[in-house]
């Protein structure tokens, strides 16, 4: 029997971009450790930004080409109606495929969904390596599925036209009983692309009932795999080459002696890979953190989504401000970087409460700010409660909220925007400015932002983000009445900072030293910068990430910068204007004689030597 495994992955710059699904690997792994003799499975995964202008023809072809006598989609919010919208073709262009689908959404509207594309005839609720193996193992002794369908717990299937709901949502039990992925070679990390994005679950389940969320949906009950499989896992997957690691559990920092144990995993066998994962901020000590840095996490993820204790209470959701506060700033101390999520439109939160959320999390300092409007998930208490929170939801995928008692249609389309123009702009590393306009002007961010997008919003401004946030610093301070030229220059240098900063996208790689630099034609790399600048932007960056540059005047000082990218960290060379000078006349070719001319002095061939070693400068003869 021909089997085929559908996924496709959700493309952002902001979150891991991976080339295979982890929950369809499972299944892969359980099915062929139970049919591996009667079986072929291939496990295809997409790209929506891949698949080309037609993306119909493009997945049909794909998964065409295995001949499947049963295809199963892997269906999730962002991926659902792209997937399930050619299972129709699909049966047309071959009548006798059995269409299999599950995943988070279906296991919530299986129903509607089963009603709305006829081509399907199955779907799994749940968890679904037990009982998608089971399906299988009944086809293969039986070629009429719709006999042997009625007592498998947890599906919805067709049978004669009609359609059966069996209740319950599947919950693998023992999660020893699957097989992993990785020690099964099912995922292949002899591939480069799959190594640079790898996830590891070490539990399943949420002890935490928030009404945004279905984690927790199926139980409550927080299941975990053996420490001994987790200890294999990162062994095999850390000593492979990984090249970043996003360990996907939803909380991992809920069981400290747990957690403990997997950092002392992580310790003993990273030294290279960089790890990202999600917790709860107020659930760190100073003991976990110092562990966290010694395993080699770089990334950690906070959903904070508010800072009102009466809009969290609202979700079921308590924090303790005080204290994620202090372990970010700890965390920020130990060059961990922290991501915090924010949901705009949560039941009985005002504009105003969005307001102070983004300025607390402006204040933290953090790596990046994920604002997203909420959204009324299949399966949530907050979906099944719409009605009392008087919420008018988008039914389909991403189900975001548009209208309650405090927030109008308009509010929350600004929210959208505010999430696109500040998401982007962390991404960028802006997140400096917007600390620098608090601490030096008092100028919030979120003032800035709706200034932005009021004269801009219909502009290209993706394209040219540090163009557009120059022309908003100015409109501003004029709004604030902040006069002093001095602060308009600073900050307008640290926008230009942080944006040549951006610029670098390609690392310089280092080369050996020629023997003779004479006949060669010299230039400056182009993924290098050289920048002067009238303030000394680095130094009061430095001084705000440490605390200080509150009132201080005294950056007017010229600083000449090489910046540079050698792998994942950016280089500041701080350069003499004497270098300056001739790192200027390298903006074109020029042999070293004509340097020579121009900028003599007794060292000057094996200064320039080391820095074509070093990539700087290069060489006509192909070092670049």
């Amino acid at each position: 029997m021909n089997i085929c495994l559908i996924g496709m992955g959700y493309s952002s710059p902001d979150i891991d971009n991976f080339d295979y699904s982890l929950g369809l690997a499972y299944i892969q792994a359980y099915l062929q450790q139970k049919f591996q003799n009667e079986t072929k499975v291939t496990n295809l995964y997409f790209h929506s930004d891949r698949l080309g202008t037609y993306k119909k023809l493009a997945l049909l072809h794909e998964i065409l080409k295995t001949e499947p006598d049963v295809a199963a989609f892997s269906c999730h919010c962002w991926n659902m109606e792209t997937l399930l919208s050619i299972t129709g073709l699909l049966k047309d262009i071959r009548p006798g495929i059995t269409i299999i689908v599950g995943g988070p959404d279906p296991t919530f509207r299986a129903i509607q969904l089963m009603e709305r594309y006829p081509a399907i005839d199955i779907i799994i609720k749940g968890e679904g390596e037990e009982v998608f193996t089971e399906i299988i193992g009944r086809f293969l002794n039986n070629s009429d599925y719709q006999a042997v369908m009625a007592d498998i717990h947890g599906i919805v299937f067709r049978k004669n036209g009609s359609l059966y709901d069996n209740v319950g949502i599947n919950i693998v039990e023992d999660l020893n009983k699957l097989p992993s992925p990785y020690l099964t070679g099912v995922i292949d990390l002899d591939n480069e692309s799959v190594r640079r994005h790898v996830s590891i679950e070490t539990y399943r389940g949420c002890p935490f009932s928030c009404s945004y969320c279905n984690y927790n949906r199926g139980s409550r009950r927080v299941r975990y795999f053996p420490p001994d499989r987790i200890e294999k896992e990162l062994s095999y997957l850390l000593g492979r080459g990984v090249e970043n690691l996003f360990v996907m559990d939803p909380t991992f920092n809920h069981d400290v002696s747990r957690c403990a144990t997997i950092l002392n995993y992580l310790k003993k066998y990273n030294r290279s890979t960089l790890i990202h994962i999600e917790a709860r901020g107020e659930l760190f000590t100073d003991e976990m953190i110092d562990s966290m840095v010694e395993a080699g996490i770089t990334l950690v993820e906070l959903g904070i989504q508010t800072i009102s204790e009466s809009n969290a209470a609202q979700m079921n959701r308590q924090h303790n401000i005080a204290k994620i506060e202090r372990n970010i700033a700890l965390l920020n101390k130990k060059n961990i970087h922290v991501v915090l999520h924010v949901m705009g439109g949560l039941p009985d939160e005002t504009i105003e409460d969005l307001t102070d959320t983004i300025e607390w999390c402006v204040l933290q300092k953090p790596a990046t700010i994920v604002v997203f409007p909420t959204g009324a998930f299949p399966g949530t208490i907050l979906k099944q409660e719409q009605e009392r929170f008087g919420l008018v939801c988008d039914p389909e995928p991403f189900y975001y909220v548009l209208k309650s008692p405090t927030l109008s249609v308009h509010d929350m389309w600004l929210i959208d925007e505010i999430g696109k123009v500040l998401n982007l702009s962390y991404a960028h590393g802006y997140g400096t400015f917007f600390y620098a306009l608090k601490i030096r002007c008092g100028c919030n961010a979120m003032d800035f932002i709706k200034v932005f997008i009021e004269k801009f919003h219909t502009a290209d401004w993706r394209n040219n983000l540090y163009h557009f946030l120059e022309k908003t610093l100015d409109m501003l301070l004029a709004y604030y009445e902040v006069d002093s030229m001095y602060e308009r220059e600073l900050l307008s240098n640290v926008l230009r900072y942080i944006h040549v900063r951006s610029l670098l996208n390609e690392s310089i790689h280092s080369y050996d030293s020629p023997e003779s630099l004479k006949d060669m034609e010299l230039s400056f790399s182009d993924k290098a910068r050289l920048v002067r600048f009238p303030f000394n932007v680095r130094q009061f960056i430095d001084d705000l990430s440490n605390g200080g540059a509150g009132n201080a005047d005294g950056y007017r000082d010229t600083i000449n910068l090489v910046l540079y990218r050698t792998g994942n960290k950016i280089t500041q060379w701080k350069v003499s204007d004497r270098l300056y000078v001739m790192f200027s006349l390298l903006s074109r070719q020029r042999t070293i004689e004509q340097i020579r001319s121009l900028h003599d002095s007794p060292d000057l061939d094996d200064f320039l030597k080391n820095c074509v070693q070093q990539g700087i400068v290069e060489c006509n003869d192909g070092r670049a």
